[in-house]
């Protein structure tokens, strides 16, 4: 009874800076992760509208007849280097079907990289995801209320933590893209929706 919450936006944060060697080490470290990821894995780096992806399509894979392909959103923290280990576990479990890896510097302290300061938004980001996932064959045409048979599935999705932002905007924007869903720990209050906070 007489613990006190702290006051978020009123109470002073003791706080210390990290050094910047702390960054570099990180910077250096998802490098050499995703050079790892390529060279052992066969993954390979692509740019989509300003995003950077970690993909692996499988040869011989067919989008309408192969298994669905795995996207994964990690969460806050260190990037690659944080989630090496189930990297390593997704890999080699799941290479019968593609798996991309949006790479996303302003949750991973890569403070060097170019679009640190400058997420995509909701609706920017998961627009952005929608059209790779067409451009890649993974995704039919949304307004069809009936699919052909043979039009590709969709994507399985995967998601941690801070991951289950990006996760929500997409299954609120393009439900039909969507053929399952995993939430690993994830958000549990709504901040995806931008003016919930003021509705309380």
């Amino acid at each position: 009874p007489n613990a006190r919450p702290m006051l978020l936006t009123l109470d002073p944060v003791d706080f210390a800076w990290r050094p910047m060697a702390w960054y570099v080490l990180v910077a250096a470290g998802n490098w050499a992760m995703k050079q790892r990821f390529i060279v052992k894995y066969g993954m390979r780096v692509i740019e989509h509208d300003g995003v950077e992806y970690l993909i692996r399509v499988p040869k011989g894979w067919n989008a309408r007849t192969g298994p669905t392909p795995l996207v994964f959103l990690h969460g806050l923290g260190l990037g690659l280097i944080q989630y090496a280990l189930i990297m390593h576990t997704l890999l080699p479990r799941s290479e019968h079907r593609p798996l991309l890896v949006p790479l996303q510097p302003h949750i991973s302290q890569l403070v060097f990289h170019t679009k640190f300061l400058t997420p995509k938004g909701r609706h920017d980001m998961s627009a952005s995801m929608a059209a790779l996932f067409a451009q890649l064959g993974w995704a039919g045409d949304e307004t069809e209320e009936e699919k052909p048979a043979d039009a590709p599935k969709g994507v399985t999705v995967l998601s941690h933590s801070n991951g289950s932002f990006v996760h929500a905007w997409l299954l609120k924007a393009h439900p039909n893209l969507i053929t399952r869903s995993c939430f690993v720990d994830p958000v549990t209050f709504f901040s995806w929706e931008g003016d919930v906070c003021h509705n309380f």
